[in-house]
């Protein structure tokens, strides 16, 4: 019997990846979502589109007008079909993909 031992340096990998302490790759991956998510939030003014704030460790995205809860959660028609409410999922439904394909060409080096 041979005994084999392999050293992975995990923590190296999870850094170069943003996946660290850094928490870069979350910021942008939260960057990306708010920015996709814009076409999809409720429009008359831009105040709630424009109030959107990221957490610093990059996992929350909070919309910090008063009536943006009532906006998200309650069913809000919009003139335009894709702006209402749960925004994130509209945007979720229409470019997982493409989101996907951008956080891959960010691990892949491609930072943009």
């Amino acid at each position: 019997m041979m005994k084999v031992s392999v050293k992975i340096p995990v923590r190296q990998i999870l850094n170069r990846l943003g996946l660290g302490r850094s928490n870069e790759a979350r910021g942008y991956l939260a960057k990306a979502v708010r920015n996709r998510c814009d076409k999809y939030v409720p429009y008359d003014t831009g105040a709630l589109r424009g109030s959107a704030a990221i957490s610093r460790d990059g996992r929350k995205i909070t919309y910090t007008m008063p009536y943006a809860s009532r906006q998200f959660y309650e069913k809000y028609h919009h003139r335009d079909p894709n702006r209402g409410d749960h925004w994130h999922r509209r945007m979720l439904r229409r470019e997982r993909q493409s989101l996907l394909r951008q956080m891959e060409r960010y691990w892949k080096g491609g930072r943009q």
